[in-house]
């Protein structure tokens, strides 16, 4: 019976047809090799595109050992697949699955010891701060990072490819720091604290989730005032305010433009009736054509994430949340709002925090800003909560509308704007959610601790701080030509009208106006009397009077001197009376401390290099120039390759002259020699013009203002 089984057995094969054999036998084994060539053939397709040396030297040293490592392989493979083979063929399936079985765990058996810790298994080998990072980052599910977290790390080239996803994640979100000064040291092994402390600080890790979402719809497309996608945005925030459970207003203005914005206003009502008033708010447009992520969808996102921190917290201070219109063009959506304010609201308003452009990449840190850059009492609660905020000077945002108002205001932003502001490029994507998400967290915990029924009233504070006055400092822009609406906001101050004139000529009429407000000056302690002077209601000149408000000649003169050293200049005036002036080139200042018997007085005005690019201006016809200085005929358009000179007996063209289209001849100074080039043109340089001559010339101003 025996030997007839094994008869039947070795028979076996001889009994198949050989197109079944072929088929049965042949074509596994034929798919099995095409599985191979392919893999080889993406492998060296692979090889192929390393261009980095280093790269390249390794797969160099690892050939031959991926060599040896397939000459094992066959040697297990081919004869467990004879083997296996010859037991399927006589039906012992038994046999030949443990077979498969032993090659498959011999196989992983040295694939651990070949492949694992330089061929040895070491469970307990130490772990480096990139592997951690990496073993961290799956574990957190691979959560998304803007590019960019390993900026600022000096030896970031080191960490090896398969690590740089989790060490940029690990940075970005604030779970590794840096060792000593920009320092990643990825190949530094991590303690057992460093560990856990990045365990601990990955667990408490904000649920980005929400923010991403409203990041998505607020940035669907540009948000200009008045535009779809603004309105699209307004819905967007009342429902989301509606479902916290606020009560939701809105509230539509018009600019001189003609434009039309609506602010989004969500109140939590307080406990009582004349309860302060606590404002946290943001802007929700856009420049056009910009999707205005950065400026300003983070700050919006910030206002909502504050907004579900606060929701259902218990407060004696009503809070609003406020989302601004218009706030690109002069913050018209803050001014209507703050205008529309009760005399009631105004004295129960103790405060605004303004949320505005958050988390762009690039920047480093988050600033909290007041109008003049000194602190109140919004700015000290806010750095209480984060002591690493740091205090500077910004009037750019809504925050200068709430101060214009009478109300302790400050902004929070990044440190820096970064080169995608108010550029198509300012999407989502370029965001780092954990700064964002920081800051909303701070302004909310600032916010909950303002409204605390623990807290006392902030409101005498207030409006002694709401009435302070501006402070001036050496690196204040000054922005003359500026209408009074914006330099009122820039300066977050109303000024009193003192005087009003007119002057009148054939057919035009020019109106003066002169406005006072208390302001700092040179560090002064007292506020002076600042006079803003006004012509057809754009700012031309500044005048202090300090004797006014107390301070001497020789008193004035020391402050100034304090803050820009010894005068540039010292003389006398048409009557006769002692004067003296300071240049400030970096800022675009121009002071002269006058000794006048009815006291002393300090002139701003903007300064000037004196330096013209302008030569000549005449008017166009037909689209020809009317030249009529012999001397411009025979130049005409000529450039020349000299040094700026100033042509004097020249008077620079006034606001009059514009509409007859004046042809303009510009002297380029180049540093290198070259034949002279014509351009006679009814129109002004390119910008593209302008910077070339400014990258190749010395000589300051020397592009078209």
């Amino acid at each position: 019976m025996k030997k007839k089984q094994t008869a039947t057995n070795e028979s076996l094969l001889s009994t198949v047809k050989p197109s079944r054999a072929i088929v049965e036998l042949a074509i596994p084994a034929t798919l099995a090799l095409l599985a191979k060539a392919v893999y080889n053939i993406v492998d060296t397709a692979y090889i192929g595109m390393l261009k980095d040396d280093i790269a390249l030297t390794a797969v160099g040293v690892t050939v031959p050992l991926l060599l040896i490592m397939v000459s094992i392989e066959n040697i297990f493979a081919a004869g467990a697949a004879v083997l296996a083979g010859r037991q399927l063929g006589s039906k012992d399936t038994a046999g030949a699955s443990r077979t498969v079985t032993t090659v498959i765990g011999l196989s992983v058996g040295i694939g651990i010891v070949l492949c694992v810790g330089g061929g040895r298994y070491e469970p307990d080998r130490p772990v480096t701060r990139q592997a951690f990072a990496a073993m961290l980052y799956r574990w957190m599910g691979s959560p998304w990072a803007a590019d960019g977290g390993l900026m600022y790390c000096g030896d970031r080239n080191q960490a090896a490819t398969w690590a740089i996803e989790g060490l940029n994640w690990c940075v970005y979100a604030g779970i590794l720091g840096e060792k000593a000064g920009e320092a990643l040291a990825p190949t530094a092994f991590v303690t057992a604290a460093e560990a856990l402390s990045m365990v601990r600080r990955a667990q408490e890790l904000p649920d980005l989730t929400q923010m991403e979402a409203d990041l998505a719809a607020l940035t669907a497309e540009p948000r200009s005032v008045g535009s779809r996608g603004e309105h699209a945005a307004v819905q967007y925030l009342k429902q989301r305010f509606s479902e916290m459970g606020y009560t939701v207003s809105l509230q539509t203005c018009t600019d001189r433009e003609g434009r039309t914005g609506t602010n989004v206003i969500a109140v939590k009502q307080a406990n009582r009736a004349d309860a302060d008033i606590l404002a946290l708010s943001a802007h929700h447009d856009s420049v056009p054509g910009a999707w205005g992520a950065n400026d300003n969808a983070s700050g919006v996102a910030a206002l909502l994430f504050a907004a579900e921190m606060l929701k259902d917290a218990s407060n004696d201070t009503e809070l609003r949340f406020i989302s601004f219109t218009d706030e690109e063009n002069g913050k018209n959506g803050s001014r209507f709002y703050t205008a529309s304010l009760t005399k009631q609201e105004r004295e129960r308003m103790v405060g605004d925090i303004q949320l505005d452009m958050l988390g762009g990449l690039g920047s480093r840190g988050t600033l909290v800003c007041t109008t003049d850059g000194q602190d109140n009492w919004v700015s000290d609660v806010l750095q209480k909560q984060d002591p690493g905020f740091s205090l500077a000077a910004e009037t750019a945002s809504d925050h200068s509308s709430f101060q214009l108002a009478g109300v302790p205001s400050v902004l929070m932003t990044q440190a820096g704007r970064g080169y995608l502001y108010h550029s198509v490029a300012d999407r989502a994507d370029q965001l780092d959610l954990y700064a964002v998400a920081e800051a909303a967290r701070a302004a909310a915990e600032a916010a909950r601790e303002i409204a605390s029924a623990e807290t006392g009233s902030y409101r005498k504070t207030a409006r002694a701080q709401g009435r302070g006055a501006y402070r001036q400092t050496r690196q204040t822009v000054i922005y003359f030509n500026s209408s009074l609406a914006d330099t009122e906001a820039a300066v977050g101050a109303a000024g009193e009208l003192t005087d009003h004139r007119e002057v009148k000529g054939n057919g035009w009429t020019d109106t003066y106006d002169t406005y006072r407000y208390a302001m700092g000056w040179f560090g002064s302690e007292t506020p002076m009397n600042t006079y803003y002077q006004y012509r057809n209601g754009y700012l031309q000149s500044i005048l202090i009077r300090p004797c006014e408000t107390g301070y001497t000649f020789s008193q004035t003169r020391s402050l100034i001197t304090a803050m820009y050293g010894e005068p540039t200049r010292v003389g006398a005036d048409r009557q006769g009376n002692s004067c003296e002036s300071w240049q400030d080139e970096i800022y675009g200042k121009y002071i002269t401390l006058t000794d006048d018997p009815a006291g002393c007085t300090v002139a701003v005005s903007k300064f000037s290099v004196g330096v013209s690019n302008v030569l000549s201006v005449y008017p166009v016809t037909a689209g020809q120039a009317q030249i009529t200085d012999p001397k411009d005929k025979q130049r005409s358009g000529i450039c020349s390759a000299s040094f700026f000179r100033r042509k004097t007996g020249r008077r620079s063209p006034s606001s009059a002259c514009l509409p007859t289209e004046p042809a303009i001849f510009w002297r380029l100074h180049l540093l290198f020699p070259m034949k002279t080039a014509s351009r006679t043109t009814r129109h002004f340089p390119s910008a593209s013009t302008i910077m070339t001559c400014m990258m190749r010339t010395a000589v300051p101003g020397t592009g078209a203002s």
